[in-house]
């Protein structure tokens, strides 16, 4: 031991006495220094410090392990979600267009027999209009027979002299309804 530390003369190694022959001539510490100096940093650094750094790394890595394995199993159930969600809406989209197509039927449908119960309303509306106004005509038309009749009988009674008896004047007046019979007032 007292060999070695006589190798290492601490004071040698911070201090050199040997620098060179110049002011500015530095040639360093020796090379045998620089040596043991390296392996005692190696003996240390493996004896104390490595195994802390391979623990570490050996949890990291384990670490990383179980979280790569579980980025993989939410990727997976990331996926196996979109899977089902693009499913349902597709069943979704297929939904929509038959719901829109049973309404666009309904629809349809209500509107035809909308348009065909007008379109009976409208003729029934015609006919019954047709009616009434032929209804409206004859009533006229009748009026009208009467107040002629009555016109004449007025202008006949002021015209004629009273000599016609009442079995003549009935004569006369049947014989005018037969002749507006014939003729039709139209």
């Amino acid at each position: 031991m007292q060999v070695f530390l006589s190798l290492i003369n601490l004071y040698d190694l911070f201090h050199y006495s040997h620098l060179g022959n110049g002011k500015y001539d530095y040639e360093g510490p020796p090379l045998i220094f620089v040596l043991i100096n390296f392996a005692l940093f190696l003996f240390l650094a493996n004896r104390y410090l490595f195994p802390i750094l391979r623990s570490y790394l050996e949890e990291r890595q384990k670490e990383f392990v179980d979280l790569k394995s579980a980025s993989m199993r939410m990727l997976k159930s990331a996926l196996e979600k979109n899977h089902r969600h693009k499913r349902r809406h597709e069943s979704i989209a297929a939904e929509m267009r038959r719901v829109s197509k049973m309404i666009k039927d309904e629809t349809r449908n209500e509107v035809e027999s909308i348009l065909e119960k007008a379109r009976l309303y409208a003729e029934n509306r015609e006919k019954e209009t047709a009616q009434q106004i032929r209804a409206n005509g004859e009533r006229a038309a009748k009026k009208l027979k009467n107040d002629v009749i009555e016109a004449i009988l007025q202008k006949t009674r002021e015209n004629i002299p009273l000599k016609i008896t009442e079995e003549e004047r009935t004569e006369m007046i049947r014989q005018a309804f037969a002749e507006s019979r014939r003729t039709r007032w139209k």
